[in-house]
This record gives C-alpha cells, sequence and structure tokens, in this order.
C-alpha cells in the first residue's frame, strides 16, 4: 500500500496544462479571480494535504465506501 500512496501522491502534484503567457496571462491577472498574484477560488474548495493522500485514497477505493449512504445515515 505504501507504494500506492507515493504514486497517488505523484499524480496529485502534477501540473495540467502549460504556464500562462502573454495575452492569457494578461487576461488572468485582470480576472476577478486574481489577487495579489495568485489565483483565489470564488468558492471555498477542499483540498487533501499530502498527509492526508493514502487516508483519502484508502476510503475512495475501499469497496465499503463506494456505494452513497443514504439520507439521514451519515
Amino acid at each position: 500500500m505504501h507504494c500506492r500512496g507515493c504514486i497517488l501522491y505523484a499524480l496529485a502534484r502534477v501540473q495540467i496544462g502549460g504556464a500562462a503567457a502573454g495575452a492569457r496571462l494578461e487576461r488572468m491577472h485582470a480576472g476577478p479571480n486574481f489577487n495579489d498574484g495568485r489565483f483565489v477560488n470564488a468558492l471555498p474548495t477542499n483540498t487533501v494535504s499530502p498527509d492526508k493522500l493514502i487516508e483519502t485514497a484508502r476510503i475512495y477505493l475501499e469497496p465499503a465506501e463506494r456505494k452513497p449512504r443514504k439520507p439521514g445515515n451519515v
């Protein structure tokens, strides 16, 4: 399981797409979600920190957790 965790961690850190430049970068900086040189999501999002990645992967990979729970059975 340790090796799988390393693979999941590495995959989670892969950047998709290339670096923005030129007109695209200018549009990004002018957008409402760009603040103090960083992109800020309009809505809060949950992220998985590296130390919780293996635990989170287990939750999604275990067969018992694959079926949605019924409302009220949280």
